[in-house]
């Protein structure tokens, strides 16, 4: 061996081993994996409105990583960036060029998620370029292997946009495959399909619902599966347990078509339906994910379902609460990917705020003028936090299942006489707060203007046990919705 070759070899030797991200998975847009290549001419776009879009980069192992190197592409001129490290949020920052994200000491030694969310942007919003460092270095960090294929279901709850088997395959542990037939979903499968030959040595499951304890207790989950392709079909136990199981297969599997069936589940405490959030494959050089176009496909279809309907501008476009007042913070973002995320802060006395994200999937079931009917499937993240002077501040995180019906409407569409018969119902009830501002009045500003000034802002009316609101385009500075 030369000293040239041998010291290669040294240095080789001496490299750490790559992180691999076990997803890398955007709120909306595509080519996430750009921010990743080394080449700062491509990247990641949201759809529509930028403002609440993101990245997650979740690790398959905890890593050591105490700083994010953020590099926005070059046409754009002004983000601010929020990121948010193991769930927990840190400070935002403002950039026009490549900056730097600190992780929190609690959490640079033991890293698993970090999510980029784009706060507020001038102009055009892309990141160009991800780089995760640890003590000035930059890391090997490489995006899932992923290789084409096509899915498919024995059975699929209605609505089946809300439980698509493509969802085992999304990258999100808040999605998932529901099957629909009655009973705890025994006898039920799922069928991949490859453009090529794989060779499979072990199947990755996360079962259940994994999107909070409460969604994976209260839905069936499987107990024991059979894998494989053809008639071949191997018998794998399945841990009763969150988080993702490795099931290795008596001998590897060659094909192009894999069939997943249920052989036996446990019932849910509360709902019958059996749920399967992600699924990967296992070949000799590590886990592979399926990269299907059945979410592509539906996501365009909803969009040609909207055009030229009352909510063709309601979606990818972020709206705030049209009444703001200092305690009380909401937004609402629904996209065409069938996604929704509704952010609510308040503060509940002078040491106490409690944050609320509540995202999912939401469904349309009936398109009207002027009220719309849709339906909200997901998860209510609540934050609670209590400063003390004198020690730690406390947090406390549950979950719970959130969603059901509501209806939403423009007020262009609904008309002044209904508009104000409504905001005077709500007025007189718990929802006061939210439109209390429509009723101010000041010498040179009679209520009457305010149906004008916020029509021309695009507001929306929302009702249901889910949400209740009047919401407006979200404005770009700090100044409020509504005049004062």
């Amino acid at each position: 061996m030369t000293l040239i070759a041998a010291a290669a070899a040294l240095v080789a030797a001496a490299a750490p081993d790559p992180i691999l991200l076990q997803a890398l998975t955007p709120t909306s847009g595509e080519n996430a994996a750009a921010v990743l290549d080394g080449n700062a001419d491509s990247g990641w776009s949201p759809v529509g409105d930028p403002r609440a879009e993101g990245l997650l980069f979740r690790f398959e192992k905890n890593a050591q990583i105490d700083a994010v190197e953020v590099q926005p592409c070059r046409h754009v001129t002004e983000l601010r960036l929020v990121p948010a490290f193991n769930g927990a949020v840190g400070g935002g920052v403002t950039m026009k060029t490549t900056a730097s994200l600190p992780v929190p000491p609690a959490a640079a030694r033991s890293l698993r998620s970090v999510f980029l969310r784009l706060e507020s942007t001038r102009g055009a919003a892309c990141l160009a370029e991800v780089a995760f460092k640890w003590k000035s270095q930059k890391l090997d960090v490489r995006p899932p292997r992923s290789v084409p294929g096509r899915v498919s279901a024995s059975s699929v709850l209605t609505p089946k946009d809300a439980y698509h088997p493509a969802y085992l395959f999304d990258g999100r542990l808040d999605f998932g495959w529901v099957e629909g037939v009655d009973g705890p979903g025994a006898g039920e499968s799922v069928n991949v399909t490859f453009d090529q030959p794989v060779t499979v040595t072990a199947i990755e499951l996360w079962n259940g619902y994994q999107r909070s304890k409460d969604h994976f207790k209260k839905n069936a989950r499987a107990k024991r599966v059979a894998f494989g392709s053809g008639d071949k079909l191997a018998t794998l136990d399945v841990a009763d347990a969150m988080g993702p199981q490795k099931l290795a297969l008596p001998a590897p599997v060659t094909g192009t078509s894999f069939t997943l069936k249920v052989l036996d589940a446990i019932k849910g405490s509360a709902y019958q339906d059996l749920v399967l959030s992600e699924l990967r494959f296992w070949d000799s050089a590590g886990p592979l994910a399926v990269q299907t176009t059945d979410l592509a496909v539906r996501q365009e279809a909803l969009g040609k379902s909207l055009s030229k309907t009352p909510l063709a501008d309601t979606v990818d476009r972020l709206r705030s609460g049209a009444c703001t007042p200092g305690w009380l913070r909401r937004s609402l973002k629904l996209r065409t990917n069938n996604t929704f995320v509704w952010y609510e802060e308040f503060d509940n006395r002078e040491d106490q705020t409690t944050s609320e994200v509540f995202d999912g999937v939401w469904v349309l079931r009936t398109m009207g003028s002027p009220w719309s009917e849709l339906e909200l499937f997901g998860r209510r993240h609540r934050v609670e936090t209590t400063w003390a002077p004198y020690g730690d501040t406390a947090e406390e995180s549950p979950d719970r299942i959130g969603g059901g019906k509501i209806e939403i409407a423009r007020i262009s569409d609904l008309g002044e006489e209904k508009f104000w018969a409504l905001m005077k119902e709500w007025r007189s009830k718990a929802t006061k707060d939210r439109v209390d501002c429509m009723f101010w009045t000041t010498d040179s500003d009679k209520p009457e203007k305010r149906f004008w000034q916020i029509a021309a802002k695009d507001a929306i009316v929302i009702r249901g046990t889910a949400i209740t609101d009047l919401l407006v385009l979200a404005p770009d500075g700090s100044e409020p919705a509504i005049p004062k």
